[in-house]
């Protein structure tokens, strides 16, 4: 029995210990605070990033695709379909709109890479700068609390 109430004696010390600390970490995420603050407004921030760069890219896709469709369609009109014909031998419109096609999707490559990599720079700077202000406003608030 004694064994039993030492066991669940300790269960409710831990229940009881870790109870500030969560409210610890709740109050630094909290909106009222100077570091909750600016937690929303970078979050907020790195979205509104995130979504216009997902907004630009799918733009550039539509066109690509239009501009695509519209050449190949352009080819077949001037060439003629040969796609239906009996006799038909891979090369010809078909080979057209493959290295077309090939064209366009390594400038879409080249295009999503060069967006991927300006979006990491960026968040790699705006990782830098609010590591920076967290930083900060910890040693403000360190140097400003009193001292018991």
């Amino acid at each position: 029995m004694t064994r039993m109430n030492t066991i669940l004696l300790a269960g409710l010390l831990l229940l009881f210990a870790a109870a500030p600390a969560r409210a610890q970490q709740d109050a630094a995420r909290d909106s009222g605070s100077v570091t909750g603050q600016a937690h929303h407004a970078l979050k907020g921030a790195g979205r509104g990033i995130k979504s216009g760069a997902k907004s630009a890219g799918s733009k550039i896709h539509h066109a690509l695709k239009t501009a695509g469709n519209k050449t190949k369609t352009a080819l077949k009109r001037a060439t003629g379909d040969t796609v239906s014909h009996k006799a038909h031998k891979p090369g010809g419109i078909n080979k057209v709109a493959r290295d077309v096609s090939g064209a366009f999707k390594r400038t879409g490559r080249h295009a999503k890479a060069s967006l991927k990599q300006a979006s990491g720079r960026t968040h790699k700077v705006l990782k830098h700068t609010g590591r920076d202000v967290k930083s900060d406003l910890k040693r403000q608030s360190t140097d400003t609390a009193p001292r018991y």
